[in-house]
């Protein structure tokens, strides 16, 4: 008698690092480093292709920074069988029910509320999410103007893709520091931090009416 064929769909898993201890190491010191100042932007060496709609940057990220204990948030439009199937396969991360659920998230631009996330507690601060929100463009210069920790002075910076509102939307969800989440910011294989001890303040920029 013949086996009945399987008709469920299999889904090809890309390769993550080549070598994984190594290259999530560099991947780690270099998000590491740009927590560490905020506003630099760094750029990732190519350990590992793009998946769908993940950027690179995302992608590396991801595979350095999580694995089976930490439950992760993708938006809507990542929520896609070979994004699921690639970040679960090589990290064994659980995916979140919500977004008060996730340690690590990942958005392409601002789709949802950093209101959602979870800020962690007076006494375990280290509990709140980190963000990785995708971006089109990341520049040392622009409409904001960054300080505190990390900062020497106050440094101009510029993201593409997020609206004012969300600078405002930031800067209460920190406002009970410690308490708080810390964002990464990736555009393509480039990546800057903004964590919640940087302050955000808006300023018009020349040619701005």
């Amino acid at each position: 008698m013949t086996a009945a064929l399987s008709l469920t769909p299999t889904i090809d898993i890309e390769p993550g690092f080549i070598d994984p201890v190594r290259d999530s190491q560099m991947i780690f010191r270099a998000v590491l480093d740009v927590m560490a100042r905020p506003g630099q932007i760094a750029t990732l060496p190519a350990l590992a292709e793009r998946q769908d709609r993940l950027a690179p940057a995302s992608t590396m990220i991801c595979l350095a920074l999580i694995d089976h204990e930490t439950p992760l948030w993708l938006d809507e439009s990542l929520m896609i069988p070979g994004i699921t199937g690639y970040l679960r396969f090589h990290t064994g991360a659980p995916l979140a029910s919500s977004p008060s659920q996730a340690s690590v998230a990942v958005l392409d631009g601002p789709s949802t509320s950093l209101t959602r996330f979870k800020t962690g507690s007076d006494a375990y601060p280290e509990n709140g999410a980190t963000v990785i929100i995708q971006v089109p463009g990341l520049s040392a210069s622009g409409p904001l103007t960054l300080s505190g920790p990390g900062v020497d002075g106050e440094a101009g910076f510029g993201v593409e893709g997020l609206p004012d509102s969300f600078w405002k939307e930031r800067e209460a969800v920190n406002a009970g520091f410690p308490r708080g989440v810390d964002l990464i910011l990736c555009a393509g294989d480039k990546i800057a931090a903004l964590p919640r001890t940087t302050r955000v303040s808006l300023h018009e920029v020349e040619g701005d009416q």
